[in-house]
């Protein structure tokens, strides 16, 4: 398996210097042959590499860029003001040029690109859901947290209560 990004276009060739050059020959771009490596480029080159997304050569594999609805700074600042300012995750106050949208339903589990479904978040959150729904998110942190704070408390009695009292505030 051989991995090139490309936009459709132009492809990406690395330079000795690590910078980006784009190249119309597919025989001239930079063949990657691990995914992660290759979206490690991607993320690591936001700017210039916008747009482009995976393409494997042998065409045993895929990954395709979703055609993601881009958002105007007005519906940013719209759905920014609606949530006074703080991700819908952890609460955290965040600056507008801190925020992610967070697709609430994620676009793999059939979730619209809708405005009606999107949510800001701070970007450790939003990384931290990835593709899971808000109840199955939820549900995760409790197990962690819950097991983590079992892991820690040295007071077997005290733990037993204070674990009652938390299961019957979340459920």
């Amino acid at each position: 398996m051989a991995i090139v990004i490309t936009n459709g276009e132009y492809y990406i060739q690395n330079t000795k210097t690590g910078k980006v050059k784009k190249t119309k020959d597919i025989n001239e771009a930079t063949q990657f042959y691990n995914v992660n490596k290759a979206m490690r480029k991607i993320l690591g080159k936001p700017a210039q590499c916008k747009g482009y997304y995976l393409f494997d050569t042998e065409d045993t594999y895929v990954k395709k860029k979703n055609n993601r609805k881009h958002y105007s700074q007005d519906v940013r600042k719209l759905l920014y003001d609606n949530a006074k300012g703080k991700c819908a995750i952890c609460g955290k106050q965040l600056l507008f040029s801190e925020i992610t949208l967070d697709h609430i339903i994620p676009l793999n589990q059939n979730g619209e690109d809708e405005v009606e479904n999107l949510q800001i978040c701070c970007y450790q959150c939003n990384q931290m859901k990835g593709s899971i729904l808000p109840v199955d998110l939820f549900q995760k942190v409790t197990e962690i947290f819950m097991y983590q704070t079992e892991k820690k408390t040295t007071h077997s009695l005290k733990w037993k209560i204070v674990h009652r009292l938390l299961l019957s505030c979340i459920k």
